[in-house]
């Protein structure tokens, strides 16, 4: 059986267009490549925004706590019992530095033997 090899033909091109001339690889990787830098410098853009709205949140919250703070320092130093507190605790103190003095046995001496 003889088959007949017909010549390839391209296909036609469509109506109005000229046909594209093909491009080498070296232009097509570099419309890969500045699409996927697109994508990513969009990415980054994105990421950055959440951190920049996470770490202002994180600093309300930093600020709002350091207030609590500060106005509960100022209502403890307004207390009035605090003196007394102050003293009681003094005391408590000087009571536990007594109780190490006497709880604390003495250093061994050691006997020195004639020669």
């Amino acid at each position: 059986m003889a088959s007949k090899a017909t010549p390839a033909t391209p296909a036609p091109a469509s109506k109005g267009k000229a046909p594209m001339p093909p491009r080498t690889l070296d232009e097509e990787m570099k419309d890969v490549e500045s699409s996927d830098s697109d994508d990513d410098a969009a990415e980054l853009a994105k990421k950055l925004k959440k951190t920049h709205r996470d770490m202002a949140r994180m600093q309300d919250a930093f600020n709002n706590n350091a207030a609590e703070v500060t106005r509960l320092q100022q209502m403890i130093q307004q207390n009035p019992e605090r003196a007394q507190l102050m003293a009681l605790q003094q005391e408590v103190n000087t009571l536990r530095a007594a109780a190490n003095i006497i709880t604390t046995p003495p250093p061994r001496r050691t006997r020195e033997t004639p020669t």
